[in-house]
């Protein structure tokens, strides 16, 4: 893994953002007629919100002897996971109030997103998902773990017990008949309060974990992953009554996908398991992990570097599924946001487990720079990846960037601890509710308010000389100083990272100004906008005709702030 040993973390002070929004216009109909529009007045710090299925032009009232400046945003709220996912094609005008719209594209049009053939772990995690909302739709109600019978208590794991386990065969997860499965026979190697370690039996001697490995893993699950987990997400269930979460490491989960284009499968939690009697569970509360295989491009050192990540995001996803259908008889969460969840809980495992139990003493590393590398893409990406994405795959990770900085942006400004977020984050997972009502009951909040603020953060965090400009509203992570911290990437890697920042945006100072391109849900497009002096300036968003309003099923919003 590239280390990255200058991560910055700062505090900012926590406010609430004031706006406005935006009706129909006067005929009662979506309004794509800029001289129907009143110009919108803003002091500079003052931010707007519109409804572009309604009002699809924006008209900036005449700048003062000193021009003006203007963050402008066109975004998707929509909030629903779908399988092919929610987009729209749009294209965005800029013009000087009166003047004629540009008669050809002053910038081209973006393609839309390229979705290359899934690959076999994309495919796997997607059914894994899939198979567990399945589960949840036919479960018939909660099974609380008080509940379980005397007699159909399962004796606590000793060490140096051997047992045998059900694992998947296959990336198949079909998971319905017993030739679906593979017996795995496994041994205790380590055994404590919260955890107990099986290690495949056929686990190659020769490069694999070491016991003083497996040691020190379970005691850091023990001593730190378990209680930043429950202290996060609420108590995981105990649908066996054995008082333990159980953990197999074997090369079954390394190569369930085959080791395909250098990927491997490094964890998994399987929802089959919390339910009994179904085939294939193994009725526990267990996750897999993998072992080290030379075959997969996988050594010892590489393996111990993942595992603690691998722990604390699939303990998220066992907590969350246990809480919201095993314990309430709801439905598994929305993958968006059970995702954005388990990256929080790796930074968390950064931010407060000692330096003295990671690799090189750098925890802050070891468990997220994974999430800091796919924030940077997804802002690389401009509008052009989702927060909430297509349900099959494959799930890039641009997107599970965007599902952690969005609800790190959460915690930020609805938590009572910002860094820790940890009532936000019990509050999402110890619920019924999921996806954006769970979001939006959580923070009491509109989510196309929530998404809006968010975008606008996305561009000032990388601005740090508008402070002033955004003091007392949401529109900034406080938790974070991104600019810091791609910054340092930057230096780095000047290669791998060549913008300090990754959102680039464009700049309309008055000219004529055409974009076309895709509204993804959750995304969108930054515009910087330069107002000339005793000017007016129309921005209108629409479909690509340039004359029809945005469905509005796609949930279209523009979000303005003046900057200056």
């Amino acid at each position: 893994m590239t280390r990255f040993h200058a991560l910055i973390i700062s505090g900012f002070g926590l406010a609430a953002m004031a706006g406005c929004g935006d009706g129909s216009g006067p005929r009662g109909g979506p309004v794509v007629d800029c001289d129907e529009v009143a110009p919108t007045t803003l002091a500079p710090g003052q931010p707007a919100l519109m409804d572009a299925s309604e009002t699809a032009c924006v008209r900036l009232s005449q700048a003062g002897p000193g021009g003006a400046s203007y963050l402008y945003v066109a975004y998707s709220a929509a909030g629903s996971e779908t399988r092919d996912g929610t987009s729209a094609e749009y294209r965005l005008t800029g013009t000087g109030a009166g003047a004629p719209p540009p008669a050809a594209a002053v910038m081209p049009r973006v393609a839309s997103a390229v979705r290359g053939r899934p690959t076999a772990v994309q495919r796997f995690h997607d059914g894994l998902r899939e198979r567990g909302r399945e589960l949840a739709r036919g479960n018939p109600g909660p099974h609380v773990s008080a509940r379980v019978a005397p007699g159909l208590v399962a004796p606590a794991p000793v060490l140096g017990e051997q047992r045998s386990f059900n694992v998947l065969r296959s990336a198949d997860v079909t998971g319905t008949a017993p030739g679906d499965f593979v017996q795995v026979e496994s041994t205790a190697r380590y055994v404590g309060p919260h955890v107990a370690i099986f290690l495949d039996d056929a686990a190659p001697s020769g490069g694999g974990y070491t016991q003083a490995d497996l040691n020190a893993i379970g005691s850091l699950f023990d001593d730190h992953l378990h209680p930043i987990g429950v202290n996060a997400f609420g108590a995981e269930t105990d649908v066996n009554g054995d008082g333990k979460v159980l953990v197999l490491l074997t090369n079954r989960v390394t190569r369930l996908a085959g080791c395909e284009d250098g990927q491997v499968v490094v964890g998994l939690f399987f929802a089959v398991d919390l339910f009994r009697n179904l085939v294939g569970s193994n009725n526990a509360e267990i996750f897999y992990g993998l072992t080290p295989d030379a075959e997969c491009g996988v050594d010892r050192g590489r393996a111990i570097e993942l595992l603690p990540s691998v722990f604390i995001h699939e303990f998220q996803h066992m907590i969350s599924y246990g809480q919201h259908v095993i314990e309430r008889g709801g439905s598994a969460e929305d993958t968006w946001l059970d995702e954005g969840l388990s990256g929080l809980a790796e930074e968390l495992g950064g931010r407060l487990v000692p330096d003295d139990r990671c690799i090189e003493s750098d925890c802050l590393t070891q468990f997220h720079a994974g999430n800091l590398i796919n924030a940077y893409d997804y802002l690389a990406a401009e509008g052009d990846a989702y927060l909430i994405g297509p349900r099959r795959p494959p799930l890039p990770l641009t997107q599970y960037g965007a599902t952690w900085l969005f609800v790190r942006w959460l915690s930020d400004h609805f938590a009572t601890d910002a860094t820790l977020g940890t009532d936000l984050t019990r509050a999402l997972v110890q619920t019924t509710r999921t996806g954006v009502e769970n979001v939006e009951r959580a923070t009491d909040t509109p989510f196309d308010r929530l998404v809006g603020e968010w975008q606008l953060s996305n561009y000032l965090a990388g601005a740090p000389d508008l402070n002033d400009v955004t003091d007392g509203t949401r529109l900034r992570y406080t938790s974070w100083s991104l600019d810091d911290v791609f910054a340092s990437f930057h230096q780095e890697d000047p290669q791998g990272f060549p913008r300090a920042y990754p959102l680039e945006v464009d700049v309309f100072s008055g000219a004529d100004y055409l974009r076309g391109g895709f509204l993804r849900a959750g995304s969108g497009r930054h515009l910087l906008v330069q107002q000339p002096p005793a000017t007016d300036v129309d921005l209108l968003l629409t479909r690509n005709d340039g004359a029809t309003a945005l469905d509005p099923d796609v949930t279209p919003r523009v979000a303005v702030l003046r900057l200056r």
